[in-house]
């Protein structure tokens, strides 16, 4: 019986870490610039509004400030300021949390809403 369970702990320990593995590839923090991420989301999950939030929720600390622009290619991410039109255009979303006001906005470009 112990053999089992062991096993079953060590499947479970093993496909939790694989499956947290993979899906943090899914983006990846390109940048700073000032307060500042820059995040590229892999282009094949850019419509997955989760793969954002997932994001959000490891790079921001809890009633902090924290300002997240977020693109799918790697070329469009700024490289000096401020950002061309382009750069601009092709952000794929966006997040500001402002921790004294409680502000809270995320731009999603494939949201239903727009």
């Amino acid at each position: 019986m112990f053999f089992w369970l062991y096993r079953s702990l060590i499947i479970f320990i093993g496909t939790l870490f694989l499956s947290t593995f993979l899906y943090a590839q899914d983006w990846t923090v390109s940048g700073k610039r000032g307060m500042m991420t820059f995040v590229v989301i892999k282009k094949e999950r850019e419509k997955d509004e989760t793969i954002y939030l997932e994001a959000i929720k490891s790079i921001c600390s809890e009633g902090e400030f924290c300002k997240i622009l977020f693109w799918s290619n790697q070329a469009d991410v700024p490289k000096s300021w401020p950002m061309t039109e382009n750069e601009r255009n092709s952000k794929v979303a966006d997040y500001y949390f402002n921790g004294n006001s409680g502000e809270n906005k995320f731009y999603f470009k494939y949201s239903d809403d727009q």
